[in-house]
Order: structure tokens, then sequence, then C-alpha cells
């Protein structure tokens, strides 16, 4: 690029980067420093690794560290792995996919704090859908879904992995619909069956979309909070579900303590970006296009 198309794309790159540095760089680079501040207020700074230690021997950060790497590893693949069986389902079908295709995106675009209302209702423990259902039809005793600290975890991923379906569902589905029919055609004159085609064809040319999706899900799990507080609400840490993003929300309303919050912050950023890392270079390692 030329030194005059430089300076006419500068005017319009400015404004969005004056935004950026504005609500992203400088809120994170104010972190990164609040987080060696040993006292509570960021008012008064006092350069100290004390608040990284505090976190080390923290109980309710290690819970929240657990149910978070569990949340992430169990949401984001069991997510994908329905998510291609309902997308190769509606690929198959020429009528009313659009119409169903809407109704698998409809969770998507609903508000997650009315839904997460909804299912804290369905697995309320006496009056919920789901007890009455289990009851009824295999007489089993009543779960505390919500209130059980055995449980409650595994309730708000079975709810993740719900609300994750939607968008994966679309993405896949438009990944196989670009496919040219041509592989297929002439996998069908070679004789291969529906699973052979679909296991050396589909998959390995949606890679790219599904390493996309793996990376993204991975990435919304680990910022999880609407599906956990307004499901569960404030009994999250009294019922060990709490997760990262609700540990540094308690720090900052609950305790007040930005310096904890902060380091919480950098902790979590850390291990996104990692994880992040590690995904993009497993998926160039398994890149089918070569």
């Amino acid at each position: 690029m030329s030194n005059a198309g430089f300076k006419q794309a500068i005017w319009y790159l400015l404004p969005a980067l004056v935004v950026m540095a504005v609500f992203t760089y400088y809120p994170l680079g104010n972190a990164i420093v609040q987080s060696f501040n040993r006292n509570r207020s960021p008012d008064n700074y006092e350069l100290s690794l004390k608040t990284y230690e505090y976190l080390i021997n923290d109980r309710d950060f290690k819970v929240a560290l657990r149910n978070t790497f569990l949340y992430t590893a169990v949401v984001t693949p069991v997510s994908i792995a329905i998510s291609i069986l309902i997308a190769s389902m509606l690929v198959s079908i020429q009528r009313l996919r659009t119409f169903f295709q809407t109704i698998f995106f409809i969770p998507y675009v609903t508000s997650a704090v009315a839904v997460a209302f909804t299912w804290a209702f369905l697995f309320n423990t006496d009056r919920g859908l789901v007890n009455l259902f289990l009851g009824n039809l295999f007489h089993l005793p009543k779960i505390r879904w919500l209130t059980d600290p055995n449980v409650a975890n595994y309730t708000v991923i079975i709810f993740g992995i719900w609300r994750s379906l939607a968008f994966n569902i679309l993405i896949l589905t438009t990944g196989m619909l670009s496919v040219d029919p041509q592989y297929y055609k002439a996998a069908q004159v070679d004789g291969a069956s529906a699973t052979t085609a679909f296991v050396r064809i589909t998959l390995p040319l949606i890679s790219p979309v599904i390493a996309y999706l793996f990376t993204i899900g991975m990435i919304n799990a680990f910022k999880v909070f609407n599906e956990v507080y307004t499901l569960i609400g404030n009994l999250s840490r009294s019922v060990s579900a709490h997760t990262l993003v609700v540990y540094i929300f308690d720090a900052v309303w609950r305790a007040r303590d930005y310096s904890l919050a902060s380091a919480a912050s950098v902790v979590l950023l850390l291990v996104v970006l990692v994880l992040t890392a590690f995904s993009r270079w497993v998926s160039s390692k398994t890149n089918f296009y070569g």
C-alpha cells in the first residue's frame, strides 16, 4: 500500500482504534496493573504478589477453575458432536429445512436469562417437569438439580450443551451444504455407503469449520456466566458450581476486592490465550487441505 493509501485508510480505522483503546486495551492494561496491587481499592497502589499468592491458596478459586475446565471439556466437544449429527440430518432433507434451521436457531437469539429461568423451573426439585417425568416413568426419587453440590455443576453443563447447539448447527449446516456434490456422486459410483462418504468426505472437508467452532466454543465456555448465575444464582458457591467469571463477579460486587478480581481476570486471560493457541496448533496439524 502506498503512503497516500495508508494515510487515507488510517482515518477510517482511527475511530475503531480509539474505541478499542478506550474500552478494551486500557481496561486490560489497568487490570494487569491492579492485579499486582495488594490493596483492595484501586485508589491506593502498592506493588506486591500477595494477590496471586492468595489465589493459589484460595479454595473457591480452585473450585471455580476446576468447574470452568470441566464445563469447557464437556460442553465444547459434546455440543459439537451432537450438532454434527443434527446438521447432517438437516442436510439430508429438502423440504422444511429452513423451518427446522429456524427452530434450532431460536435458542441462540433468545435471551440467555429468560431461557435460564425456564430451565430453572424445569429442574425445580418439587415442581420441575424433569423430576416429574423421571418419577412417573422410572420411579426415581426427587433429584436436587440446583441445590445438590454433587449435581448442580452437571445441571449447568447440560444447559450449556443445549444452549450452544443452536449456533453450532447453523454453522455446520452451512458448511455441509457448501461441499461440492460431485464428491458424493463419485463416492456413490465407487460403491461407498452414506456412512463412508460422511466420514471420508464430509468430515475432512468441513474440518476448518469444526476447528473454528471448537475454538469459539472453548472461549465462550471459559467466559460462562449467565448460565450459572441465572440458573443457580447466589447459591453457586455454596453448591460448588461457580466458574471463573462468577468468581470475578463476586470479587468485584460482593467483596469489593478489585485487586483479586483483576488477578483472577489475568489468569482467565492467560488460560484462554494458551488454550486458543493450542487449538490453532492442533487445527493446523489436522488440516486436510494441506
